[in-house]
Formats: C-alpha cells, structure tokens, sequence
C-alpha cells in the first residue's frame, strides 16, 4: 500500500514538473520527446505496478486457503473484505475474488448463494489458472442444485479447460469427480462406481471429502 502511494505521489510530481517545463519553455523543441519518454515510462511502470498488486493478491488468498476446509465462513467474510476493499479494481482480481467467495458458500453448503456469486464472475477476467477452478466450482454447483442438464452442457462447452484442468495437480481430483458425476446424470452408475474403484485416492483426500459423500448418495 506504501508503495502504491508513493507511486502515485511520485508520478504526480513528475507531472506537474512538466507542466512547469512546458510552460517555462526551458527545454524548447526538445520538450515533446523527453514527454515521450516520461509517458512512456509511466506506462511501463503503472503495468509494473498492476502486475505486483495482482501478484501479492493472489498470494495473501493463497494463503488463506486452509481456511476453507477449517472455517468456511471465516474464509468468504475474508473475500468478501477484500472484493470490497480493492477487489473491484481490476478484473482479474474481481474473478479470482468472485470465484473464491462462491467456493467459501459451497464449503458452507449454500450452493444456492455460490451459485448467485458465480454467475457474477466476469469471464473476460479468468486467467487459464482461475478459469479451470472457477468452471469446476461452477459445475459442482450445478450437480449439487440438481440442475444436472446445465452442467454437463458446461462440461461440453468448456470442455478445454476441464481437460486442462485434468493435467493440473491441484486440480485432476475434481476432474474425476466430475466425470463421475456426469456419468451418474447420464444413468450409467455402473461404469460410475466402476471409475470410482479406478481412483481410491479420492475416497482419501479430505478436500474432496463432501464430494465423495455426494457421489456415494447418488449411487
């Protein structure tokens, strides 16, 4: 935060410092290509700038991922501040803020509101790493409000990020999962429990534990 005001401070010293040139004329014709060069270091300083912000962001919410299995609701008041506060700045924040808050109220249990906090994630802001989380929370949701024709429309239309998501280790678990899930939607619980047995892992990770529980009552 320091940072960023000094920043700003700075950058508006240096233009009221070329106003005061342009005005006393001191530097001549050479003014306009100096002015290029400031503006231009500007714009290459202010992306800089975005850039760590976006960067730390991404690293305090990280860091509050624990939180997620251990206090739910600690968890998404949490987001919530931060979308509040500085969240609404930039887009990709606001996805990654958005879509952390909807996964707060799935943990909860309340899918019906993550749903409504999904559905606001503006999607020209996910980078490839948040859209392969964001879709699979979405598609969760969907399964878990029983709105099973909609997700498995997602899983076809955004098939690329789920098949991504397949090669992600943080993330393959849910790819399973959600392929279980459609093949319960499609009626087809044999070959369902059959790619179940396939991976004995899921039944053993904790943060896919409520997902275990769902599939198990549907078979």
């Amino acid at each position: 935060m320091k940072s960023k005001i000094i920043y700003w401070l700075a950058l508006l010293a240096v233009l009221i410092g070329m106003v005061w040139l342009h005005q006393t004329g001191m530097l001549g014709e050479s003014f306009w290509g100096i002015y290029g060069i400031v503006i231009a270091i500007i714009f290459v300083s202010s992306i800089f700038f975005n850039r760590r912000w976006m960067e730390q962001m991404a690293k305090q919410t990280e860091e509050m991922k624990p939180l997620l299995q251990s206090n739910p609701k600690e968890y998404t008041a949490y987001m919530e501040r931060c979308l509040r506060e500085r969240g609404r700045k930039n887009r990709v924040v606001m996805a990654m803020l958005l879509n952390n808050i909807g996964a707060g109220y799935m943990a909860q249990g309340e899918y019906k509101t993550a749903l409504e906090k999904l559905l606001t994630v503006p999607e020209k802001g996910l980078n490839e790493d948040t859209a392969q989380q964001y879709y699979i929370n979405l598609c969760l949701t969907l399964f878990h409000l029983e709105e099973n024709d909609a997700a498995c429309k997602l899983l076809r239309l955004k098939a690329m990020h789920f098949q991504n998501a397949k090669n992600n280790p943080r993330l393959c678990a849910y790819y399973d999962i959600l392929q279980i899930l459609q093949m319960i939607a499609d009626v087809k619980r044999k070959e369902a429990k059959a790619y179940l047995m396939k991976h004995p892992e899921l039944e053993q990770r904790e943060d896919c534990k409520t997902e275990i529980q769902f599939i198990h009552k549907k078979l």
